[in-house]
């Protein structure tokens, strides 16, 4: 079957591009993290590209994560910066990032106006203008790919799951469910995020059939699944299992295999031991992780209790459709955005206790927030074609996603005058104005300035030339 393109959706894609490379004009050349000089200087070293992609000693300080496919976009990302250097052009934007944030606007606007064809065309339009306005979004600098590329996959992902409930030609469910079975493989290699993506996606997909199966075979409250749904569900359930079975081979044996022949060494496990983290004590840093980026989202500010009552009116919209009109696709979509709610404060918990800093607002509110806030666009307009179903014909969702969009970009213009306008427009810090002065001029001094290690390494690399030896590979960066 064809589902047929709409000219807004390419419309809508090409301004949101436009968008973001108006970013160029806020923060010139683009920001540097603490980190990204040690990575920026490790993908420009003169060695073997394998090599280099299978190092996580360098590549993430050590701390084995299986997520060489970043490494590949982040090294792409490198090599056009330092082109860009030795030519006298300083930047230090992603352009991986900033395909793959318009290839996740593309998916939005192409597969919600198919999924829900009689929703109004604004809806999806202010929709991805929300997505693109936050600052996981507008501060696209070169640091890592792992959580823009998650956001890609798991918007494909949950775009064709929610295509099954709707359509179903035996022979395109079978495509696509192919499809998302090697998305969510692609999904672990980009970043640990998306192993747990695949994981819960599985396990969510198992729970649900066991649950319509009970249902079948009890007939309680009235509730008759169709037959082909539970196929459907046992075919999900069985690619994610095989998308989870290569993800765990490829962590436990292919990727340090891999890594001993390249590089010469077996990488340590111990940053994705999760077991001694004490769990009941930050779960509530993780459920606010999640509720206070949607509430500032929403508000620009971190309210937890904002962005609570917007994830509690999302799922109460599938329920209320369900409600009044009976249709179990309905309710199973509440269902799933429930799990999907519980699976997001589960590895935003694990996050926030492996990392800390992520409870800083500054950190918060960044890429780490990316891949969970590309998943709630998708169900915010499923919620608001649920609306429109019940008759309710208040525009519920344009007001808050037009209000939202609106002090997104005051935020932006106006930085000083939000209390949170800060993390929509951060300020550079000096180190990375001196960076560049000295990149661009040779003859500046630098050692005045008390620069941090990895960045004085980074300008003693470009001013040396293009032909490094492969020997300085050797150099450990600390961690």
């Amino acid at each position: 079957m064809k589902f047929p393109v709409r000219h807004p959706a390419w419309f809508v894609t090409c301004a949101a591009a436009l968008i973001l490379l108006l970013e160029l004009f806020y923060i010139p050349g683009g920001s540097v993290d603490i980190e990204s000089p040690g990575f920026l200087l490790h993908y420009n070293m003169s060695r073997p590209f394998w090599e280099t992609i299978f190092d996580p000693y360098r590549n993430d300080w050590g701390l084995y994560q299986a997520r060489e496919l970043s490494y590949l976009f982040d090294w792409f990302d490198a090599r056009l910066i330092g082109s860009g250097i030795r030519h006298g052009i300083v930047f230090f934007h992603s352009a991986t990032a900033w395909c793959m944030l318009v290839a996740v606007v593309g998916l939005q606007q192409y597969g919600l106006r198919t999924l829900f064809p009689e929703m109004k065309s604004r809806v999806t339009t202010l929709l991805s203008l929300w997505f693109i306005l936050l600052p996981c979004c507008t501060n696209n600098s070169f640091f890592r790919s792992s959580k823009y590329g998650c956001a890609l996959v798991f918007t494909a992902v949950a775009l064709l799951s929610w295509s099954l409930l709707i359509r179903h030609d035996e022979c395109v469910e079978k495509r696509r469910i192919a499809v998302i079975a090697v998305l969510l493989v692609i999904a672990g290699l980009f970043d640990r995020q998306g192993a747990f993506f695949t994981a819960a996606y599985t396990g969510g997909a198992g729970l649900l059939l066991f649950l319509l199966q009970l249902a079948k075979s009890k007939r309680f409250g009235g509730f008759c699944v169709a037959w082909n749904d539970l196929k459907l569900l046992r075919m999900l359930t069985l690619g994610g299992l095989a998308a989870t079975l290569f993800g765990m081979l490829y962590n436990l044996w292919l990727a340090p295999y891999l890594i001993f022949r390249l590089n010469g060494y077996f990488p340590s496990f111990s940053f994705q031991n999760l077991g001694r983290l004490p769990w009941f004590e930050i779960l509530p840093e993780g459920c606010r992780f999640i509720s206070a980026n949607t509430g500032f989202a929403l508000t620009g500010m971190l309210s937890s209790v904002a962005g609570f009552l917007l994830l509690a009116g999302i799922a109460a919209a599938f329920f209320l459709c369900w409600y009044r009109t009976r249709d179990e696709r309905s309710l199973l979509a509440g269902v799933v955005f429930l799990l999907v709610w519980a699976a997001m404060c589960l590895a935003a918990t694990a996050m926030t206790g492996r990392h800390p800093p992520l409870r800083l607002p500054q950190v918060m509110t960044g890429v780490y927030f990316l891949p969970a806030w590309a998943l709630l666009i998708v169900f915010a307009g499923g919620a608001a074609d649920a609306l429109r179903r019940v008759g309710i014909h208040l525009p519920v969702l344009e007001i808050f996603a037009s209000v939202a969009i609106a002090i997104h970009l005051l935020m932006t213009v106006l930085p000083q005058a939000f209390p949170y306008g800060r993390l929509q427009r951060p300020e550079l810090p000096q180190e990375v104005h001196l960076l560049r002065r000295a990149l661009k001029d040779p003859s500046y001094d630098y050692s005045r300035d008390l620069l941090n290690p990895r960045t004085e390494r980074l300008i003693e690399f470009f001013r040396a030339g293009n032909d490094r030896p492969a020997s300085c590979s050797a150099e450990k960066s600390e961690p």
